[in-house]
């Protein structure tokens, strides 16, 4: 197969994990890729990017878009920031990931490289790192195709007025290392590096940004789970990357930790239990066999609610729903217990997903 050159581009963390091992997977293979990301260090980018620290973890080489003379708002980017650029690489394919904006006003670098494609007849993919990612953009720009999760996430962007033709069930590439358990020596190691002991039960919450208005209310349910607790837990709070919002005085006890320079991936090895609203991170806990509390807020995804009934993972039986402090505190006096199994077949965690993205992308 003769070697090919593609751009490709994400803004958020989660969409950067979503394209990291399709991009190492296209330079493995002898093709050439050029990965722009979006740092999130700055007013301007930090609460809107973070897909370059993803990538410098993963060690993949990356030109954040800053370098190539931009220093504005990341989310009201025009083509002509990279116009001259995209043109000079001349790419033969394009491969973006998918920040999420229930508004559709944001048009970031993932927005303006398929703009660019689309003007240009360059062939593109768009990967969905989660059910409740896609919406409509005013710029009214498509990939040619959709890599997504499962039937669910499809039928949520065939009901945002995705073209169903378009779509095609891949699962997430960023999913195929959870195929593994947690490991042990790993889990040993950080309880030591904390200080904890292997007597106390883990609870970790995995925080999110800030939706709109205030959702998801980490204020309201950090208080529901810290009086739900019982003498031998301890909690850990993860906050999410693009999230400015101060929970110190919330947090402020004895046995609570937080403000770690641990990823969060590294906590899900010694996580009891997760707690979350509806992050990804929830869906990677699950997977690892980790009972999941996710608790929703009356706003909290709800247009996903709306047409599905519920969260798409409680939908794929792969957590407990609680939606007000009592059931909080119900099911953290219980014993959880959970196997990811039936949920792994479901949303094809198989190790599989990178190659059938990869497969996509290079399709004719």
């Amino acid at each position: 197969m003769n070697k090919i050159k593609v751009l490709a581009a994400a803004r958020h963390p989660g969409p950067a994990e979503s394209i990291a091992s399709v991009v190492k997977k296209l330079r493995d293979n002898g093709n050439d890729v050029l990965l722009l990301s979006v740092r999130n260090d700055t007013p301007e980018t930090k609460i809107h990017g973070g897909s370059k620290d993803i990538f410098d973890m993963k060690s993949l080489d990356n030109i954040e878009i800053s370098k190539i003379g931009y220093s504005g708002d990341v989310i009201s980017l025009k083509p002509e920031v990279i116009k001259n650029f995209f043109k000079e690489y001349n790419p033969d394919k394009v491969i973006v990931g998918c920040s999420a904006d229930s508004t559709g006003e944001e048009i970031g670098i993932e927005e303006v490289v398929l703009a660019i494609a689309n003007c240009e007849n360059i062939d593109s993919v768009q990967v969905l790192d989660g059910w409740d990612v896609w919406f409509p953009k005013i710029n009214g720009n498509l990939a040619n195709r959709y890599a997504a999760i499962d039937e669910l996430n499809k039928a949520i962007c065939i009901n945002r007025g995705l073209y169903s033709e378009r779509i095609f069930i891949t699962g997430n590439p960023s999913m195929d290392y959870y195929k593994t358990e947690i490991k042990e020596y790993v889990s040993d190691k950080l309880k030591l590096d904390l200080d904890i002991s292997k007597s106390k039960r883990i609870l970790v919450y995995f925080g999110q940004a800030e939706v709109s208005n205030g959702s998801p209310d980490h204020y309201i349910t950090l208080k529901w789970v810290i009086n739900s607790m019982k003498p031998s837990d301890i909690l850990i709070f993860s906050k999410h990357p693009r999230d400015h919002r101060d929970y110190s005085k919330v947090l402020n006890f004895d046995n609570c930790i937080y403000d770690l320079d641990i990823n969060s991936d590294e906590l899900l090895n010694i996580a009891d239990i997760c707690i979350t609203h509806y992050s990804t991170m929830g869906l990677k806990s699950a997977i690892m066999n980790i009972p999941t509390i996710c608790i929703l807020l009356h706003e909290d995804a709800r247009s996903t609610r709306d047409f599905c009934g519920s969260i798409p993972l409680d939908i794929n039986g792969g957590c407990y729903i609680a939606v007000t402090e009592y059931e909080v505190n119900n099911l953290l006096s219980k014993k959880l217990k959970y196997n990811s199994d039936r949920l792994k077949a479901k949303l094809q965690i198989d190790s599989l997903s990178t190659q059938r993205v990869y497969d996509l992308l290079l399709r004719k």
